[in-house]
């Protein structure tokens, strides 16, 4: 967007040239990534960590296990924002 309209901040340029953010563009991107790699025939799909049980009731359930993020940059990849 700088070298398209030059010296234009990047939310003025968007809004110029009429077309959504990175963020909002990434997000249905990942979540139509994560819903195939859920299939268990997809090919990235040993990449997701085994589902979780738990003998126990939790306020909010996830059948899911959330890997461990140390850094952000492993928290923003999409294989963890996803999950």
């Amino acid at each position: 967007m700088r070298i398209i309209f030059c010296g234009m901040r990047y939310n003025d340029a968007i809004a110029t040239a009429r077309i959504p953010t990175l963020a909002d563009r990434r997000e249905p991107l990942c979540r139509s990534l994560f819903a195939r790699m859920q299939q268990t025939n997809d090919k990235l799909h040993h990449l997701l960590p085994p589902p979780r049980t738990c003998n126990y009731s939790l306020r909010n359930a996830r059948a899911d296990g959330v890997p461990r993020c140390k850094t952000n940059r492993f928290k923003n990849s999409c294989a963890v924002w996803t999950v």
